[in-house]
């Protein structure tokens, strides 16, 4: 399985985060939105099925939640735990929106991009 999967829906783009977020997959996901900013409105970076997010994978988040312009929102569900635990400590998600569903997150985006 590829850690990272990307589907668009207008002019969001949708990144499915699989398993780790390690190096290789931060760098990939970084890459990805900064490469891409030009292309797209905003980024889901979705969360359900990531089981641990390292230092640099945060690091990662971070920094493409700081692209101008452009809003990146996060998909944690309720029951990821590890990954809930993780972004509480570092308080992630008091500087980028985060939801519990994509279906929630592409709403709130419609909203802001109608």
């Amino acid at each position: 399985m590829k850690p990272l999967s990307i589907s668009v829906i207008k002019r969001i783009a949708i990144v499915e985060c699989d398993g780790e977020i390690t190096v290789d997959c931060a760098y990939q996901l970084k890459d990805f939105v900064v490469n891409s900013k030009d292309k797209y409105d905003a980024f889901v970076i979705d969360m359900s099925n990531t089981t641990h997010l390292s230092s640099t994978g945060i690091g990662a988040l971070y920094e493409v939640s700081r692209i101008k312009g452009h809003t990146v929102v996060l998909v944690i569900p309720e029951d990821n735990e590890p990954i809930n635990v993780v972004i509480d400590i570092i308080g992630l998600t008091k500087v980028v929106p985060w939801f519990r569903t994509r279906k929630d997150a592409l709403s709130y985006l419609g909203e802001v991009y109608p």
